[in-house]
Protein backbone atom coordinates (compact mmCIF):
# COMPACT_ATOMS: atom_id res chain seq x y z
CA UNK A 1 0.00 0.00 0.00
CA UNK A 2 1.61 3.38 -1.27
CA UNK A 3 0.89 6.15 0.79
CA UNK A 4 0.94 9.47 -0.39
CA UNK A 5 3.97 12.07 0.87
CA UNK A 6 1.26 14.60 1.45
CA UNK A 7 -2.45 15.31 0.70
CA UNK A 8 -3.98 18.88 0.55
CA UNK A 9 -7.25 19.81 0.32
CA UNK A 10 -7.65 22.32 -2.59
CA UNK A 11 -10.66 24.06 -4.41
CA UNK A 12 -12.61 22.00 -7.02
CA UNK A 13 -11.34 24.23 -9.81
CA UNK A 14 -11.79 22.85 -13.16
CA UNK A 15 -8.43 24.18 -14.21
CA UNK A 16 -6.45 21.59 -11.86
CA UNK A 17 -8.41 19.23 -14.26
CA UNK A 18 -7.71 20.31 -17.83
CA UNK A 19 -6.62 17.13 -19.26
CA UNK A 20 -9.87 14.79 -17.57
CA UNK A 21 -12.13 16.43 -20.42
CA UNK A 22 -10.65 14.99 -23.47
CA UNK A 23 -11.03 11.67 -22.02
CA UNK A 24 -14.26 11.74 -20.52
CA UNK A 25 -17.04 10.00 -21.84
CA UNK A 26 -19.59 12.20 -19.68
CA UNK A 27 -21.18 14.90 -22.04
CA UNK A 28 -22.01 16.96 -18.97
CA UNK A 29 -19.58 19.99 -19.37
CA UNK A 30 -15.84 19.75 -16.63
CA UNK A 31 -17.30 22.88 -14.48
CA UNK A 32 -21.17 20.72 -13.77
CA UNK A 33 -19.57 17.62 -13.22
CA UNK A 34 -17.12 19.22 -10.69
CA UNK A 35 -19.81 20.61 -8.67
CA UNK A 36 -20.16 19.41 -5.22
CA UNK A 37 -17.07 17.30 -5.27
CA UNK A 38 -14.04 17.88 -2.78
CA UNK A 39 -10.98 18.26 -4.09
CA UNK A 40 -7.28 16.70 -3.15
CA UNK A 41 -3.75 16.74 -4.20
CA UNK A 42 -1.49 14.20 -3.07
CA UNK A 43 1.69 14.28 -3.37
CA UNK A 44 3.59 10.85 -4.17
CA UNK A 45 5.90 8.94 -2.84
CA UNK A 46 9.08 8.75 -5.34
CA UNK A 47 7.77 11.78 -6.99
CA UNK A 48 4.93 13.45 -9.04
CA UNK A 49 1.35 14.05 -8.09
CA UNK A 50 -2.33 13.93 -8.76
CA UNK A 51 -5.47 15.90 -8.23
CA UNK A 52 -8.49 13.73 -7.23
CA UNK A 53 -12.13 15.14 -7.10
CA UNK A 54 -14.39 12.88 -5.16
CA UNK A 55 -18.33 13.08 -4.19
CA UNK A 56 -19.91 10.73 -2.35
CA UNK A 57 -22.45 8.48 -4.96
CA UNK A 58 -24.27 6.84 -2.58
CA UNK A 59 -24.53 6.02 1.35
CA UNK A 60 -21.84 3.94 0.75
CA UNK A 61 -20.24 4.77 -2.61
CA UNK A 62 -17.11 7.18 -2.79
CA UNK A 63 -16.84 8.41 -6.26
CA UNK A 64 -13.41 9.59 -8.20
CA UNK A 65 -15.01 11.96 -10.38
CA UNK A 66 -12.00 13.12 -12.03
CA UNK A 67 -8.30 12.72 -11.46
CA UNK A 68 -5.33 14.06 -13.13
CA UNK A 69 -1.34 13.09 -12.61
CA UNK A 70 1.49 11.62 -12.82
CA UNK A 71 4.20 9.25 -11.01
CA UNK A 72 7.98 9.61 -11.35
CA UNK A 73 8.17 5.72 -10.06
CA UNK A 74 5.00 3.62 -10.16
CA UNK A 75 2.24 4.48 -11.34
CA UNK A 76 -0.83 7.07 -10.03
CA UNK A 77 -3.06 4.20 -9.38
CA UNK A 78 -0.41 2.63 -6.54
CA UNK A 79 -2.05 4.88 -4.45
CA UNK A 80 -5.40 3.37 -4.72
CA UNK A 81 -4.93 0.78 -1.61
CA UNK A 82 -4.50 3.27 0.34
CA UNK A 83 -7.10 5.62 -0.65
CA UNK A 84 -9.84 2.69 -0.82
CA UNK A 85 -8.54 2.13 3.47
CA UNK A 86 -9.15 5.71 3.83
CA UNK A 87 -12.40 5.54 2.82
CA UNK A 88 -13.71 1.70 4.03
CA UNK A 89 -16.19 -0.15 4.54
CA UNK A 90 -17.18 2.34 1.32
CA UNK A 91 -17.34 1.41 -2.01
CA UNK A 92 -15.18 3.28 -4.78
CA UNK A 93 -16.28 3.88 -8.32
CA UNK A 94 -15.07 5.78 -11.34
CA UNK A 95 -16.16 6.02 -14.61
CA UNK A 96 -13.69 5.91 -17.83
CA UNK A 97 -13.47 5.78 -21.66
CA UNK A 98 -9.78 4.39 -21.28
CA UNK A 99 -9.57 0.63 -21.81
CA UNK A 100 -6.18 0.52 -20.85
CA UNK A 101 -7.31 1.99 -17.62
CA UNK A 102 -10.27 -0.83 -17.29
CA UNK A 103 -7.92 -3.50 -18.12
CA UNK A 104 -5.73 -1.99 -15.05
CA UNK A 105 -8.22 -1.48 -12.61
CA UNK A 106 -9.34 -4.95 -12.86
CA UNK A 107 -6.42 -6.25 -12.16
CA UNK A 108 -7.03 -4.35 -9.16
CA UNK A 109 -9.98 -5.78 -8.05
CA UNK A 110 -12.53 -3.49 -9.69
CA UNK A 111 -15.36 -4.82 -11.74
CA UNK A 112 -17.14 -3.66 -14.92
CA UNK A 113 -20.92 -1.83 -13.52
CA UNK A 114 -22.33 -0.43 -16.51
CA UNK A 115 -21.18 0.33 -19.79
CA UNK A 116 -22.20 3.56 -22.07
CA UNK A 117 -23.06 2.82 -25.46
CA UNK A 118 -23.01 6.09 -28.28
CA UNK A 119 -24.03 6.87 -31.92
CA UNK A 120 -22.78 9.39 -33.62
CA UNK A 121 -23.76 11.13 -36.50
CA UNK A 122 -22.58 10.52 -39.81
CA UNK A 123 -20.57 13.52 -39.47
CA UNK A 124 -18.75 12.69 -36.19
CA UNK A 125 -21.39 14.75 -34.08
CA UNK A 126 -22.71 12.79 -30.76
CA UNK A 127 -26.41 12.52 -31.48
CA UNK A 128 -28.38 14.75 -28.87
Amino acid sequence: MRAPRSITHVPCDPVLFDQVARHSCDTTPLADTLQGCAALWLELEGGGDVHLAVRQAGPAVVEIVAAQGRAEQGSVLDVLPWLEAQWAPMSVQLVTQRRGLVRELGKRGYNVAGVILRKEAPDGRPIQ
